[in-house]
């Protein structure tokens, strides 16, 4: 996958070369159809809003400080392990105080780190 994505990145278009498919576009698309009509009435700034966390998640770079790892979590974080078999892990760290007598134990703090 990564050789592919390594392969393809060589291939990015050249200045000018993203409108190439447009003359074909025009020619396909009707402008008159109900569908096309109806895009004049969407409210864009609603899906903006919406789909924010999604734009940023494909959009984001490597070296990017606060990735987003999953769209339906996204306050998980990549969490370094340092472990040969386990590197890294994902989710949040979360520190738990309890009272240490025995059989009755009672939680007193929590605290979760990001």
């Amino acid at each position: 996958m990564a050789q592919k994505a390594a392969k393809m990145q060589g291939k990015l278009p050249k200045k000018g070369q993203h409108d190439l498919f447009r003359p074909m576009l025009e020619d396909i698309i009707d402008r008159s159809h109900e569908l096309v009509l109806l895009e004049k009435h969407i409210d864009w700034e609603y899906f903006e809003k919406d789909f924010e966390l999604f734009w940023r998640a494909v959009n984001q770079e490597r070296s990017d400080s606060n990735k987003i790892y999953s769209l339906h979590k996204p306050f998980t974080k990549c969490i370094a392990k340092g472990k040969a078999h386990k590197q890294y892990e994902f989710g949040n760290k979360a520190g738990l105080i309890s009272t240490g007598k025995a059989g009755m134990k009672i939680i007193t703090a929590i605290q979760v780190f990001y």
